[in-house]
């Protein structure tokens, strides 16, 4: 799909708002008491404690409140950079916030001249997962041009990747295991679990380990572990 025809339908889907929460138009989940965003704080915490992470690429920030208010109030040291597709939540959040960088960029089709920042962390939160699984690959190799090693992200353990490919459409969550094909990313830790029920966790994943199958995405031989 052209880059233009997923920036429309991200821009359609705030303006619709496709994804209402009670106070963040990127959805429920990005609402600063729901349980997701909750435990993605958990996560970053863990991983810039432990590994003493200075720089943080949030991939995409949407229009950033929880991040700002609960993450990076308490990270003054922290060099934040936030991307994402739609031009008016770049835009917003260039207003609201000033002191952090936010870039409009399209993932999936990085042949437009942009460049990422070079940074020590990706963080990523649901957002590969609104992706075709053709999409989100690419999407990882682009972020793979940050220098990164690590890769903070959720998964759904032993997710059938292949799902991926026919979603119904970008407004659609499909279930990814960045651990499997076609994504093969080397997996270092779980971070904290999300819902037992559906196998999911926040995950640390070294980035740059990446081996992505060339060949067109096949069936999954992997079974979900526990």
């Amino acid at each position: 799909m052209a880059a233009y025809q997923r920036a429309e339908a991200f821009s359609r889907i705030y303006q619709a708002a496709v994804w209402p929460g009670l106070l963040s138009l990127s959805g429920p989940g990005s609402d600063p008491f729901h349980p997701m965003a909750r435990l993605a704080l958990s996560a970053l915490d863990m991983v810039v404690d432990a590994l003493g992470i200075g720089s943080i690429l949030d991939a995409a920030c949407g229009d950033a409140g929880w991040m700002v208010a609960h993450f990076l109030g308490r990270r003054p040291n922290v060099q934040y950079t936030g991307i994402d597709i739609v031009k008016h939540v770049v835009d917003q959040n260039r207003e609201r916030y000033p002191r952090y960088d936010f870039l409009l960029a399209d993932l999936c089709n990085f042949s437009t001249g942009n460049i990422l920042p070079q940074v020590d962390l990706v963080f990523s939160k649901e957002t590969l997962n609104h992706m075709y699984v053709q999409d989100a690959v690419a999407a990882v190799r682009t972020l793979q041009t940050t220098g990164a090693r690590y890769l903070v992200v959720n998964i759904h353990r032993g997710a059938p990747n292949l799902l991926g490919e026919k979603k119904g459409g970008h407004q659609n969550y499909a279930p990814y295991d960045f651990a499997l094909p076609p994504f093969n990313l080397c997996k270092l830790h779980k971070l904290v679990d999300c819902n037992s029920d559906d196998w999911t966790e926040y995950s640390l994943f070294a980035l740059q380990s990446m081996v992505i199958e060339q060949q067109q995405v096949g069936p999954e031989t992997g079974s979900q572990q526990g």
